[in-house]
């Protein structure tokens, strides 16, 4: 009754919650609810059980337009809710709930009353684990779903906001067709199309200064390049950090419409997409290797292969990159991905991604992981570069039942690599350098270390991001491998991970790996350089 009572007042503007006629009401359960007032308005609530007398409920009225602060506690004592209300005007608040042990933000909300109804405003996502806040959603009055997100760091500082547009008739999935990326001052940073024509030369176009940038840019793009496979979520292949870096085959020209080199698919030239969500008609198998994006899955349009594929990419001269997009675990998927590695003779793989342990729950099916392990396995010659892994617990790949593949897979083609706590080498003393918190580990199933967290990286759309994971590790090292690569072609991919392993730097507190270091990118360059014939 008086939850009905604070919306009509403020419905209606009164300027203070008069105080009740009686000092105390009980319900039909037999709760005892005491009103203090102050000046004349009500100022405090106690509710207390019927059975032990124990405070149950709390709230405070220091405002003239209703709650502004809620707690509640259950029968036996435990502190279970904190709510704080604060108020932009008589119709406008701002609810959060706080954690009750750590007082950390666990959820926020902005709403307008409307007719006695909330109508929501805002809506804040939040790390379940670390409680922080990520995003701000904006939605319009009277829709469900948000047309603006606003990306935040931990103080709710603006960081970019994005304007979407969901997929019609699947607004309710989360999918985002398309967005607009903006900076704080307003400025666009860019535009992304889930399936968009794409033009490698006019893109190059518009991502250049002048004539000579694009020529020196498509140059680069029709260069003699080896191709590099990263399997992952999707690229935005109009990102300035990616697009000059697609690779050309030569044989297959993008988008003709023909399969130029007879391999059974129609300009694949930068990669294939697969994906298969059941039971939403999501079901892809084309050569559009942008990712799909859904706010189901994060709280703001984020694109994980792009931000991979960006890392490993980044500076290399001769590597070009084919993205293999979409759902890691479709089997078949698997299985042409290997085909491709096998027939174009490629060298370097990356791999992202864990899909689980077989049996274990929410891991990918069976067929999953006899096509992962046949793709490894069969293509030997091939280095693949691999994320250990994050978490809370369980965070040692040694131990038995901590399994998750591919990192647990023991193929002396695999590095297995861990995340230190830093993003980058600079400013940094690498002997001071740990693990990073959330990063798997193992003596035997690691190999080495490389920088994860706050790696910055394409963001798609436009701009960049900062990101935290060994899915971050895992290119940053092969960026490293690639450009020593370059320094001497005839090495092998499986004699430079021995190089790798040989000269990985060992800090003051030995990391938990096979090498007991981090990947030192200029110790090995001059390892590399010693193998060159003179």
């Amino acid at each position: 009754m008086l939850k009905k009572l604070s919306l009509l007042l403020l419905s209606t503007h009164v300027l203070a919650i008069p105080c009740p006629e009686k000092e105390f009401s009980i319900d039909e359960f037999g709760y005892k609810t005491q009103y203090v007032c102050k000046d004349g308005s009500l100022y405090l609530e106690n509710e207390t059980h019927p059975r032990n007398g124990n405070l149950v409920g709390e709230k405070i009225y220091d405002s003239p337009y209703g709650v502004t602060e809620e707690r509640s506690w259950s029968s036996d004592g435990n502190y279970t809710y904190h709510a704080i209300y604060k108020y932009l005007s008589p119709v406008n608040v701002i609810k959060t709930v706080l954690d009750t042990r750590t007082d950390k933000l666990k959820s926020k909300e902005e709403y307008e009353i409307v007719n006695g109804e909330k109508v929501l405003i805002k809506e804040w996502k939040i790390h379940l684990a670390s409680l922080t806040p990520l995003a701000i959603r904006h939605f319009k009055p009277n829709e469900d779903y948000p047309f603006r997100i606003d990306k935040i760091d931990k103080n709710e500082k603006l960081e970019k906001s994005f304007l979407i547009s969901l997929k019609e008739d699947l607004e309710y999935t989360g999918y985002v067709e398309s967005f607009t990326s903006i900076d704080p001052a307003g400025n666009v940073l860019g535009n992304y199309h889930e399936s968009a024509p794409f033009s490698i030369v006019e893109t190059l176009r518009g991502q250049s200064q002048n004539e000579d940038e694009f020529s020196e840019a498509y140059s680069f793009y029709k260069s003699k390049r080896s191709p590099v496979v990263v399997i992952d979520t999707g690229f935005d292949i109009t990102h300035k950090s990616i697009t000059k870096y697609l690779y050309s085959t030569g044989e297959d020209i993008p988008f003709d419409g023909i399969d130029n080199d007879g391999n059974g698919r129609v300009d694949d030239s930068h990669g294939w997409h697969m994906q298969d969500d059941a039971g939403l008609d999501l079901l892809r198998d084309d050569n559009n290797i942008r990712e799909t994006h859904f706010l189901t899955h994060t709280p703001y349009p984020v694109s994980h292969g792009t931000h991979v594929a960006s890392k490993a990419m980044e500076g290399t001269k001769n590597y070009g990159l084919v993205g293999f997009a979409g759902d890691v675990a479709i089997p078949e998927h698997l299985a042409k991905a290997s085909k491709y590695i096998k027939a174009n003779k490629v060298g370097f793989v990356n791999m992202s991604f864990a899909i689980g342990s077989p049996g274990a729950m929410m891991s990918a099916p069976k067929e999953s992981f006899v096509e992962l392990e046949k793709l490894i396995s069969s293509n030997p010659k091939t280095l693949f570069t691999i994320a250990a892994g994050n978490g809370r617990s369980g965070l040692n790949l040694d131990i038995p039942g901590a399994a998750n593949y591919p990192a647990a897979y023991e193929f002396e083609n695999m590095l297995v690599i861990g995340a230190l706590n830093t993003a980058d080498y600079k400013n940094v003393n690498r002997a001071d350098l740990k693990k990073a918190s959330f990063s798997k580990y193992g003596n035997k199933n690691v190999d080495i270390f490389a920088p994860g967290k706050g790696v910055i990286s394409a963001h798609s759309g436009g701009g960049t991001l900062a990101l935290n994971g060994t899915s971050m590790a895992a290119p940053f090292a092969l960026n490293i491998i690639l450009k020593a690569h370059e320094i001497n072609p005839d090495l092998s991919p499986l004699e430079l991970k021995k190089l790798v392993i040989e000269t990985a730097f060992v800090p003051k507190e030995k990391l938990p790996c096979l090498s007991g270091g981090m990947i030192d990118p200029e110790r090995l360059y001059e390892a590399v350089r010693l193998t060159v014939s003179k």
